[in-house]
């Protein structure tokens, strides 16, 4: 146990040793990463056998075979035999890896009907392969023999959810998805935004950049992302995009994509000269020749043409330059979606080179703000909020202010050219490296074993506002029936279904606050910021211990909190009064009034 009268270097470095031990999550929100936590199981085969999957006919054994250690092994007699693991969300993006090797036959991965790859393999060396693919309803991750009878190898198998989650620094995987995101959305029929009359700002180059999610199909035919001037960017069907630098020039079509419906992506189109480039999730797809820019002035558009090509998708994070990126831009932007590429020491792109950011954080309202400092304000017509958007950039990871302009209270980002205020010249609230809630968001933890525990700590920091009736949540385990932990009337209570509402302690407003809160043997206990001694005590029915997901900042369906929160930590024991005290000490060189702890993006990247 930690002990006493340690300087904060001690501090910090005993909670690090206690975390090793009985700490099972923790959630300093300091970054994102754009894939999940890998839901294979002994996807390497490093136990020696397929501890994690189950066998489905044929015979299989992990072997070191042809220069890999513990390779899978399978030998199927029939179709349909191999393994699987039931780790799959429906409907849900991945990144697949794996090394593959077929000494005979064919097989599939996914399922027969929904392919990783879109077709049977047969490579006849280790062939490594990665591939962004969608699942379907089906919950099962498999290798399996294709048609009659295989023999294969596999080894190194990964299977990432493409959204953003914020690490847990505990080791247990216990990552948060993010759902603070927002994005417009354009039902295919009417639905545009009117940017008025632009034009590109020149003929040499240039950068279109936005994260979309469409509902495209084979006949769909041109659907317009973006006309800015004479430029314009579209899908045709759902295999194609089409640019056109000048639209009475020539078209650089990029076809044979995979389908994009159903799920976000970045798409990067870079022009410079005569060269069109196009990125898909910081990848190249193809290059093609084009005519020059035309800086020819014309009615411009985000979702249609011309009173045509309406799109039918969720858009987000639009983006205009007047350079080209380069594939380190284009890297940089898809890892750190929070970050314009600016922001990228390494970077030659000025934010004077930046000619339209429609971040689309606005989340209500009839008008597309444009922080470029450009003035390029849209206003929409038909187009509808989509809140809760995972993948794209996070609110909750960024600085903002809650902006009423005329009947319109409004989310916006800080304006670049001046990160203290956003666009309107209201002052941000900066996020200070913890989830800056706005009022529509939340993370969420999946179910883990790691986290059904019967005698727990839960610790972390707040920053509330909320001195009226509503309920702001701060944690909830399944639903707020099971277990919630909230602030209410300047309160910070719990409840759950079966004891009803606890007052647990009163809070300080308007200033960030460090709770402990735990539970033994039905004995329930609440520490606030530097206490000696609990602030209550309540007699409660154990609830944390049930296999539900863990929210962060909502109750799963609502109360959706306007909070700043932090450093969530759950534990497997029950901290001492000594500990809590350790634990304070730890977080308040970040957590006082006037730290100078902001949000300087010096830990955001990893670079």
């Amino acid at each position: 146990m930690l002990g006493l009268g340690l300087n904060l270097t001690s501090i910090t470095a005993a909670l690090l040793d206690f975390v090793r031990s009985e700490l099972k999550m923790w959630l300093p929100f300091e970054k994102s990463e754009i894939l999940g936590e890998d839901v294979v199981v002994n996807g390497d085969f490093s136990t020696g056998d397929i501890t994690g999957w189950t066998h489905s006919g044929g015979s299989v054994e992990v072997v070191d075979y042809d220069g890999k250690t513990d390779a899978l092994h399978v030998n199927a007699s029939t179709s349909n035999q191999g393994v699987y693991q039931n780790v799959l969300q429906a409907n849900t993006q991945y990144l697949v890896k794996f090394d593959l090797k077929v000494i005979s036959g064919a097989i599939f991965i996914g399922k027969s009907g929904n392919k990783v790859t879109g077709n049977t393999l047969s490579p006849s060396s280790w062939t490594p392969y990665e591939v962004n693919w969608t699942s379907d309803s089906d919950t099962l991750f498999r290798f399996y023999s294709s048609g009659a009878a295989a023999e294969f190898y596999v080894d190194n198998v990964s299977v990432q959810e493409v959204t953003q989650i914020a690490p847990d620094k505990s080791g247990n995987s216990n990552g948060a998805t993010l759902y603070t995101g927002k994005a417009l959305s354009f039902d295919g029929n009417n639905d545009y935004v009117d940017l008025g009359s632009q034009s590109m700002p020149n003929t040499s180059a240039a950068t279109f950049s936005f994260w979309c999610n469409p509902t495209l199909t084979s006949s769909t035919g041109d659907r317009a992302v973006i006309r800015y001037g004479k430029s314009n960017v579209w899908f045709n069907d759902n295999n194609e995009i089409q640019v056109y630098p000048d639209i009475a020039g020539s078209v650089a079509q990029f076809t044979g994509l995979s389908d994009p419906s159903g799920k976000y992506q970045r798409f990067v189109v870079t022009i410079s000269g005569t060269t069109t480039k196009l990125y898909i999730d910081g990848t190249l797809i193809g290059s093609a020749t084009t005519p020059a820019i035309s800086t020819t002035a014309s009615a411009s558009y985000i979702g249609q043409f011309d009173t045509n090509k309406f799109l039918p998708a969720k858009l987000s994070d639009v983006q205009l330059y007047d350079v080209a990126w380069s594939q380190a831009d284009v890297t940089f932007d898809y890892n750190n979606p929070q970050h314009l590429v600016t922001d990228n020491s390494a970077s030659t792109i000025a934010l004077s080179n930046l000619k339209g950011y429609w971040h689309l954080s606005e989340g209500a309202g009839a008008i597309n703000y444009d922080s470029s400092g450009e003035s390029n304000n849209g206003t929409i017509n038909g187009a509808t909020w989509s809140l809760r958007q995972a993948t794209i950039p996070q609110l909750g990871l960024m600085d903002w202010e809650k902006s009423t302009p005329v009947s319109d209270e409004i989310t916006l980002i800080s304006d670049p050219n001046d990160p203290s205020k956003d666009i309107l010249d209201n002052d941000v609230r900066l996020r200070e490296h913890s989830l800056n809630l706005d009022g529509s968001g939340y993370a969420k933890v999946d179910s883990d074993s790691s986290l059904n525990i019967t005698n727990y700590s839960i610790d972390g920091w707040f920053y509330s506002t909320n001195n009226s009736s509503n309920y702001e949540a701060i944690l909830t385990k399944l639903t707020q029936d099971n277990f919630e932990v909230y602030i209410r009337n300047s309160q910070l209570k719990y409840f759950n279904s079966t004891d009803s509402e606890k007052l647990l302690a009163s809070i300080s407003l308007n200033a960030w606050n460090y709770f402990c809160i735990t539970e033994s043997s039905g004995t329930l206990k609440c520490y606030i910021n530097d206490d000696s001694t609990p602030k209550s005590s309540q007699t409660v029915t154990q609830k944390f211990e049930n296999s539900g997901p863990v929210y962060i900042g909502s109750h799963q369906s609502g109360d959706y909190s306007n909070a700043l929160i932090d450093d969530i930590r759950v534990y497997n024991s029950v901290l001492s009064a000594g500990e809590v005290l350790q634990n304070y000490k730890a977080g308040l060189s970040q957590h006082k009034p006037g730290s100078a702890f902001s949000d300087d993006f010096s830990s955001d990247y990893g670079l």
